[in-house]
């Protein structure tokens, strides 16, 4: 088929070749065009490509493909939010924690001064009450007793020990509940004359703060830290010593009612000798649970 025209008509052109016609003949209807129409006609079609038997689904939408970067970039940023913010929180908490901690150590080493100067306040009362040396020279037990008994309930100490000038005890003064007056009235056994601090001060020395010295004694009645310091006479001779002591527990629960910061008491082999954490009946701690803890105190004694 040959279609032919007058004039172009581009609208009829395109429902002819929908139709099937593909030569078009537009004048002028001159020969030379005339034998091009006839040889498109004669001409040998070729085969129309066969159109696939069916396009592969698609994997994608072009909305998913828009969105997907956005989102995966969104997921990145919330990552690194979250990860940079529980750093510093986390990095805030211990700050804090070692801030309190540091507080605590500080409070407990002042608490521990404070203690100590109690107790050589204590001693030093003890030390130069009138008569005191007269019946400590006279190892006179019951005149000792009716002047020390009173400053040792008014100091509330946990002990108080009276050695003559060999070292041999006179007076011990110890807190029991079930005693007159708070305190049992004993006759040492010479304990308190092996501690180093207490041959110290039976030796009459002194350092450059004084004839006074402090020490921790692991004794058969528990475990005290005591202030030791000599008696003199009216005459400058030595006649003995005093010691004044508080036992570890009742430190370490001062301590923590005063800096409501638990304690842990060691000796310098890492010991554990006294906790506030077994003190208290909600801690479940056992004495096993106690010794296991590492010898790593916030502040040593």
């Amino acid at each position: 088929i040959v279609v032919t025209n007058r004039y172009p008509d581009l609208r009829r052109e395109l429902l002819a070749k929908e139709l099937g016609c593909q030569v078009f003949l537009r004048q002028p209807f001159e020969r030379v065009w005339i034998e091009r129409a006839l040889a498109q006609v004669r001409a040998p079609r070729p085969a129309a490509a066969k159109a696939p038997a069916g396009l592969p689904a698609v994997r994608l939408t072009v909305r998913t493909k828009i969105i997907l970067p956005f989102a995966l970039l969104a997921g990145v940023f919330a990552l690194a939010a979250a990860y940079l913010i529980s750093r510093y929180v986390s990095d805030s908490i211990q700050d804090r924690f070692d801030r309190q901690l540091a507080d605590a150590a500080a409070l407990t080493a002042d608490w521990m001064v404070r203690a100590e100067s109690r107790l050589l306040e204590t001693e030093r009362l003890v030390a130069n009450t009138a008569g005191v040396a007269e019946a400590l020279a006279a190892r006179d037990s019951e005149r000792l007793r009716a002047l020390v008994l009173p400053l040792a309930v008014n100091a509330q100490a946990g002990s108080v020990e009276l050695l003559d000038a060999n070292g041999v005890g006179v007076l011990s003064l110890r807190e029991a509940a079930d005693a007159p007056g708070g305190y049992a009235a004993l006759r040492d056994d010479g304990t308190p004359a092996a501690w180093e601090f207490v041959q110290t001060v039976l030796a009459g020395q002194a350092d450059a703060q004084g004839d006074k010295f402090a020490g921790l004694a692991d004794a058969p009645w528990g475990q005290l830290f005591y202030v030791a310091g000599p008696v003199w006479d009216a005459d400058g001779r030595l006649v003995g010593a005093v010691l004044v002591g508080q036992t570890l527990e009742a430190l370490a629960r001062d301590i923590r009612s005063n800096t409501l910061a638990h304690i842990n008491l060691y000796d310098p082999a890492g010991r554990l000798l006294a906790s506030t954490l077994a003190l208290e009946a909600g801690a479940g701690l056992t004495a096993e649970t106690l010794a296991a803890l590492p010898a790593e105190p916030a502040a040593l004694f």
